[in-house]
């Protein structure tokens, strides 16, 4: 990446009045005049500004279900095991080192005996149990608790066929010594290990605050918070800038460089306007009309990077007519999905015929249907509705951004001209969004998935029936049978027969329709330095540091 000065940021950057205007009066632009900006001030005092893209709801890594949240997260709280960015391997965290048992289902976790709370207790093995029980607990309705169901009797309990926590395969052997047993082997344990889910919580901080499983209490606040990440939670001001401050008791404070962290909750217009005045280091995503501009007059700054995600449409089974298989597969086959991205990102993100994502070891997704319209108007007249006749009035919801309503206008003209159905277009900002898709009060809605780790089964175990990031409604024998065999199996080849079916079973049963491939378009300052990114969002702070311009 070729050298850029401040000066020719600045020249490159020029913005209107306008834009300046529109920043002072959210309180992002510094001065609101020729005075140092936020991305030079930030160089001298070591504090990254990023753009969040969204306001969030929370911060406790047992009921967070959203990547803005978790980048927050992944700053004050560390799991047993992180993933390093240059081969997506586990690598030690708070556990030093491991063990594993000849048959793969004992995991025996060395923890650090220097590694503290930011309060200065001691980081024990038994803050680690307290938090495997809490997000298992089933009162605090965690949608995420299903990543700790391959710990013997995890399932069980969380769904309270056993009430004694004690019988799940979790165990502290000493302070500093934990021990987890698996009901069957799992390969990608390890990397699991790595997500929120998995993470400690401070027991006297949440029962200062109120039950273990009470997802509602006010220890996520700033005055309240203790992690046992890299950073401390400073100041959290809603729809204004979460800041996180250098934690100088955490066990490896000599890798880090920065002295703090201000996440803002800009979309991503506002964003690219900040960025462009000087006031962000970093800002994700691009607005898509802004990508021919950055990729041709501006690389310096314009980063592309694999994203293993998928963005869909979910569909509410339990409203009819989308009840029935038809239905939704006819709306699937009628999208023209090189259309949508040729209109939206000028075909800088790839179409998605499977809802797999490619780039992950030993299964590489085909392409599991293709655009029929022939074939759509078919099934539509079959299911009683003939060029669109009788079919009721939906909606396509998706949470307030630029973006999402044009793909939503797309979708929604396509097929109006191709089946001659009407749907209404319906925005909801994001936290209500989530609470609507949750309680299933929509129709159709605007989706995406990262991958928590790089493997097939992570995307087809959210549309299991019953879980927590289903949120469709929709539930099938055949395709659970199937889950169960993915996990079950370690013969490889097998193991990629039984994903190449589960996908096929739910592309054409089409609770879900996958509409595009991810990758990470983000505008990033040349002063940033030793920002690794990684394809499932997983984010670490260390080691970035912010180097002034010579």
């Amino acid at each position: 990446m070729g050298a850029m000065t401040n000066h020719s940021l600045r020249s490159a950057f020029a913005s209107p009045t306008g834009s300046v205007l529109s920043l002072c009066l959210i309180g992002l632009a510094a001065g609101c005049g020729p005075s140092e900006n936020r991305v030079e001030s930030g160089i001298r005092e070591q504090v990254l500004h990023i753009n969040n893209a969204t306001d969030i709801r929370s911060l406790d890594p047992h009921t967070v279900t959203g990547l803005p949240e978790f980048h927050v997260v992944a700053a004050l709280l560390e799991g047993l095991t992180a993933v390093d960015p240059e081969d997506m391997s586990p690598a030690p965290a708070a556990a030093r080192e491991w063990e594993v048992s000849g048959d793969g289902t004992v995991y025996t976790f060395y923890l650090r005996e220097d590694a503290t709370w930011s309060n200065g207790d001691p980081v024990t093995a038994r803050d680690f149990l307290f938090g495997f029980e809490r997000i298992l607990s089933p009162n605090l309705a965690s949608q995420y608790a299903y990543m700790l169901f391959p710990m013997k009797g995890a399932r069980a309990f969380n769904e309270g066929e056993i009430e004694d926590f004690g019988e799940v395969g979790a165990r502290a052997i000493d302070d500093h010594t934990l021990e987890i047993t698996l009901h069957q082997p799992v390969p990608t344990f390890l990397s699991l290990l790595s997500h929120n889910t998995w993470y400690p919580v401070h027991p006297d901080t949440i029962l200062a605050h109120g039950a273990i499983d009470d997802p509602h209490t006010r220890w996520i606040r700033p005055e309240n918070f203790v992690g046992n990440g890299p950073f401390t939670l400073e100041r959290w001001a809603t729809g204004r800038r979460i800041e996180v401050k250098r934690n100088p008791d955490y066990w490896d404070a000599g890798r880090i460089h920065l002295n703090g962290t201000h996440f803002y909750p800009l979309d991503p217009p506002v964003g690219e306007r900040a960025f462009r005045s000087g006031q962000l280091h970093i800002t994700d995503p691009v607005p898509p009309e802004r990508i021919p501009y950055y990729r041709d007059q501006l690389p310096e700054v314009f980063m592309t990077d694999d994203f293993f995600g998928t963005y869909y449409f979910r569909l509410n089974v339990t409203v009819p007519p989308l009840d029935d298989p038809r239905v939704r597969l006819a709306l699937s086959l009628a999208l023209d999905r090189e259309m949508i991205v040729d209109n939206i990102y000028g075909g800088e993100r790839p179409a998605a015929y499977s809802f797999v994502p490619p780039g992950v070891p030993d299964y590489e997704p085909e392409p599991v249907i293709e655009p029929d319209l022939d074939r759509a108007r078919e099934l539509l007249s079959e299911a009683g509705y003939p060029s669109g006749e009788g079919f009721p009035s939906m909606r396509i919801l998706y949470n307030t951004s630029d973006e999402h309503s044009a793909i939503a206008q797309l979708a929604q003209e396509m097929w109006r001209r191709d089946l001659g159905l009407n749907l209404s277009l319906e925005n909801a900002e994001w936290q209500v969004y989530l609470d609507r898709t949750n309680r299933l009060e929509y129709h159709i809605a605007r989706s995406g998935w990262i991958g928590d780790y790089l493997d097939p089964y992570n995307f087809l175990n959210t549309m299991a029936g019953g879980g927590g990031n289903n949120r469709t409604g929709w539930a099938n024998d055949d395709y659970d049978a199937l889950l169960n065999e993915i996990v079950g199996t370690r013969d490889t080849g097998a193991r990629r027969q039984r994903i190449r079916e589960a996908e096929t079973l739910l592309v054409n049963e089409a609770p879900v329709i996958p509409l595009f491939f991810y990758n990470r378009m983000y505008l990033k300052h040349p002063a940033v330095q030793n920002w690794r990114p990684t394809p499932i969002g997983y984010r670490t702070y260390k080691d970035v540091r912010l180097a002034a311009e010579e």
